[in-house]
């Protein structure tokens, strides 16, 4: 681990997808002024995301201050010295053994699903499978974002195995237009049979894999650790599976109003939902809290 100069009051770990981005995948105004007061007060403010570094939101990376990112459900820790730039470095990563990405993409097979790997700071597909993207049933944004985020390969399980050691998440897409449902829900139980795996869902349409020593909660606290911030002092704010791991670990967990009702169960704070700027209602009673000398015990 690297060194640092830098000291913070605290760490704001934020999800991506149905929290700090609206339907339409933007940063709303009133987030992004709540993101500016809480940095400058003293706190890092992070993307605690399943995402890959390269499919991280510009908007959110734009917002001065934003130096790190945790991705793919904490699998791999980023320094971002310039996002627009594409200049960030690479500074923890917890990879899935190759046999386990081999004995996932076996459990797979009964299913019609797309088999996403996280290499390289972004996904990649099956050239086969890209056409079927946009027939799933999945919201627009999301269609968007990964027909622009994702390389496809022609011979992808060729080019997963030319890079060994290298896959640190894999996302399973579900077709939500027909018996997508049940097959996510039988593709969890085949998955469970996999030792050493992490298994979230990431949205009614997903599932996502990584190791089990993962999680958004775990990637925060290990990026407290780099840093030197107190992880007592700390906030995580999400509203679907794969961010239970950050909002129970976190200081203060922060739930959607968009989330479900299980979820919800598990936050500190149920704050409201993406459309209505949950996010900074949530980030103003995290500083509230903190800077009256709250710290969770």
């Amino acid at each position: 681990m690297k060194q640092t100069q830098e000291t913070y009051k605290g760490m704001i770990g934020l999800d991506l997808d149905g929290t700090a981005l609206d339907e339409e995948k933007h940063v709303r105004p009133a987030v992004r002024k709540a993101m500016e007061e809480a940095i400058a007060r003293g706190y890092l403010v992070i993307p605690a995301t399943g995402r890959p570094v390269r499919g991280l939101s510009p908007e959110f990376m734009a917002v001065p201050g934003v130096k790190y990112a945790v991705t793919s459900n904490g699998s791999v820790l980023f320094k971002i010295r310039d996002f627009a730039a594409g200049d960030w470095e690479e500074i923890y990563r917890d990879p899935l053994p190759d046999e386990t990405v081999w004995k996932v993409v076996a459990a797979l097979k009964p299913f019609d699903v797309i088999t996403d790997c996280f290499i390289d700071g972004h996904g990649n597909m099956p050239l086969s499978m890209k056409d079927s993207v946009s027939k799933r049933g999945l919201p627009q944004g999301l269609v968007n974002y990964i027909l622009e985020d994702r390389a496809f390969h022609e011979d992808w399980e060729a080019f997963v195995r030319s890079r060994p050691g290298e896959v640190v998440k894999m996302t399973i897409i579900f077709d939500m237009t027909g018996n997508g449902a049940a097959e996510k829900e039988a593709a969890k139980e085949a998955l469970a049979k996999i030792p050493g795996i992490l298994v979230v869902s990431g949205g009614r349409h997903n599932l996502e894999v990584s190791r089990d020593t993962t999680g958004k909660g775990r990637g925060m606290l290990q990026l407290c650790r780099i840093l030197g911030v107190d992880p007592r002092n700390t906030m995580g704010c999400g509203d679907e599976g794969n961010d239970l791991d950050l909002i129970e670990r976190a200081g203060f967990g922060a739930v959607m109003g968009n989330a479900d009702p299980e979820i919800k169960e598990k936050g500190d704070f149920v704050t409201a939902t993406n459309e209505e700027d949950g996010v900074a209602i949530a980030i103003y009673e995290f500083l509230k809290r903190a800077e009256n000398g709250w710290v969770q015990n």
